[in-house]
């Protein structure tokens, strides 16, 4: 039901309202007729055929009428009880305010709203127009949009010189127009009865109103933006307390590198009405960034700076001061130590030193070939070497890797890394608990640290993201930085972590923030459970969750890869993982091993660098002369 009404109200908020603003009719059809909620009944103006049904409003249901077209004797009288007024002998200070919906067949025509003549013997008075504005003399605004509930307002001060008619939609003021040069008493000056949704030309349409009210003041904006938007409840009786509009954000510092992706900075917004927003970097508008939040993608240096963000409720607007700010520091360095491909059919390394079986059991466990010979899809199209296990035990160590990074992030071990792999899991192995990786070299823990889940998504604590599909190969990364308990998940160069999760405090990037125990065994900070010593297991598990699985390439890093590096990496190749690189003397040539599509030189490390287009693996330079060097790109 909608609101019960007082009468009169007393207002003070300093913003230029009448001190006494008397709402002195006010219908609201909550019975079913034309009785009123405030003031006199509403009464026919001949006979015009209503009806009373419902509607949904904001949400929730209304008793509505349903009026009809009207002709010029139909209509529906008002007696509005409001004394003459503004100086002169009718009454020329007054608000008109009402919910109303007009459905899509009624659209693009003329409708009347309001007719001051109490005979209907002339035009009405104010209109919706063909092009569904609002107002009178050819001078509309706004939009009244089909099938959609709207407050409309019109407020009238003729005792100005030129006598004034402001128009509003929802609260937001649409237009403003000189009726007259002498307004007082004039033709918009009202007797004690008006009409409502009548014209003597019948230019009318069938439409639905939830509530009608009439002030005996002109209010102000702040009056009219204060009273909202059309709900189930009708138009409130006093008007609500205005609160100016604030807003801060926080946090007001923020630091990060060069190619990451986050939320940096919220608005939050105190006041009245409904908010837009949009920011500002140094003063200069960010296109697109018109909500609450401050996100950017691989961040780039240029994007250090102030943030300000403008809120914008309609009436107001206000900013946040003082600005926010933003640090981007370079892209921190995470080299490869460490890479293995399988090409010669064994655990040698490409980069770095080789794996080594856990044990015997595992050593049995694995066999090389080519996808080809295994059976399997090629990757990326083109067939490639690669290695393949099965587990025979429950307690199955993997692979002994020796990563060759030293001690970081502040730690004693090794706290900032990225490992990458490339897999693909035979449909028979979906489905299940699947170890990727094991920081115990002992493997004497009951669970390795990073899995594949039943539902075949990337992460450990019961938070997986993601999505690997059998029988199919993908890279998977593994990004890690300890000193902020971050682990970030990727799939085929995607981030699979949509926004910050997992223990708190929660950090600034889309990753897992692992727990902030201080266990040693299960904390994710700084030289605990995830950090790494010398060695470290790779595809191990001591209680038996591991499936057969096919590896083509492994490579570890150390420090944390950005977003942007990771994207550029995509999904897997037959050329393997991208970034190991090392030079041979062979005779009187030089041979570089490479991983990755792009291999470039330059004659000085400043470059210009220069892409050897079709270079084999291995590359092989004869005759070498002069310095060169070379670089792989991502």
């Amino acid at each position: 039901m909608k609101n019960k009404l007082t009468c009169l109200l007393t207002l003070v908020l300093g913003l230029g309202t009448p001190a006494y603003a008397a709402v002195t009719g006010q219908w609201d059809f909550n019975s079913s007729n034309l009785t009123a909620t405030v003031g006199a009944d509403l009464a026919d103006f001949g006979t015009t055929p209503v009806v009373f049904t419902t509607a949904t409003i904001g949400g929730s249901t209304a008793i509505v009428m349903n009026f009809p077209a009207t002709d010029a004797t139909q209509g529906f009288v008002m007696t509005h009880g409001i004394a003459a007024n503004g100086g002169g002998g009718y009454v020329n200070q007054y608000t008109l305010i009402m919910d109303i919906m007009y459905p899509a067949a009624s659209a693009g025509t003329w409708r009347s709203l309001f007719q001051t003549a109490t005979a209907n013997g002339n035009d009405g008075d104010l209109f919706i127009n063909p092009d569904n504005g609002i107002g009178i003399n050819s001078l509309y605004a706004g939009a009244i949009l089909a099938d959609t509930w709207h407050r409309v307002a019109f407020v009238f001060d003729l005792s100005l010189a030129s006598g004034q008619l402001k128009k509003y939609i929802d609260g937001t003021l649409v237009g403003s127009q000189v009726l007259a040069a002498s307004a007082l008493d004039g033709r918009w000056a009202l007797d004690p009865t008006a009409l409502l949704f009548a014209d003597e030309g019948g230019e009318t349409a069938a439409g639905f109103v939830n509530s009608i009210q009439i002030h005996d003041v002109p209010l102000t904006d702040t009056d009219i933006f204060a009273l909202g938007k059309p709900t189930a409840a009708g138009i409130p009786g006093t008007i609500p307390v205005f609160n100016n509009l604030t807003v801060t954000v926080s946090p007001t510092n923020q630091t990060d590198v060069v190619g990451m992706t986050a939320t940096y900075f919220t608005a939050s917004v105190l006041g009245s009405g409904t908010y837009s927003y949009q920011w500002y970097h140094n003063g200069a508008v960010l296109g697109g960034e018109t909500t609450a939040q401050l996100s950017l993608t691989n961040l780039q240096s240029a994007a250090a700076g102030n943030y300000t963000v403008v809120v914008d409720n309609g009436l107001q607007k206000a900013t946040n001061s003082p600005a926010a700010s933003l640090t981007v520091n370079p892209v921190p360095a995470a080299f490869v130590t460490g890479q293995w491909d399988f090409n010669q059919s064994n655990l040698v390394a490409s980069c770095g030193q080789p794996l080594d079986y856990f044990d015997a059991t595992v050593q049995a466990d694995t066999s090389f070939g080519t996808t080809t010979a295994f059976g399997i899809s090629d990757i990326a199209g083109q067939p490639a070497n690669v290695m393949y296990f099965s587990p025979s035990v429950g307690s199955w160590g993997g692979y002994v890797m020796s990563h060759g990074i030293a001690p970081n992030g502040g730690g004693t071990n090794v706290n900032q890394y990225t490992v990458i792999i490339d897999l693909l899991c035979p449909g028979s192995s979906m489905s299940a608990y699947r170890a990727l990786w094991q920081t115990d070299p002992s493997n004497l823990d009951a669970d390795a640290d990073v899995f594949l889940n039943p539902g075949d998504g990337l992460g450990i604590s019961q938070t997986y993201q993601g999505l690997l599909t059998g029988d199919e190969w993908h890279r998977v990364v593994l990004a890690f930085d300890l000193t902020k308990r971050e682990f970030g998940k990727y799939i085929d160069g995607a981030n699979v972590v949509a926004a910050p999760l997992g223990a708190a405090p929660l950090g600034l990037h889309n990753a897992q923030y692992l727990s902030s125990s201080t266990t040693p065994t299960a904390g994710g900070g700084m030289d605990l459970r995830w950090s790494l010593r010398p060695t470290v297991l790779l595809l191990g598990d001591q209680d038996g969750d591991l499936r057969p699985m096919y590896i083509s390439s492994v490579q570890i890093r150390n420090g944390r890869m950005t977003d942007a590096s990771i994207a550029a990496m995509g999904a897997p190749t037959a050329n393997k993982i991208p970034g190991c690189i090392k030079a041979r003397q062979t005779g009187g040539s030089i041979v570089i091993e490479w991983t990755g599509n792009v291999l470039e030189s330059a004659a000085n490390p400043a470059g210009p660098w220069t892409e050897i287009v079709a270079a084999a693996h291995p590359h092989t330079v004869t005759s070498p002369t002069g310095n060169k060097f070379f670089r792989v790109r991502q």
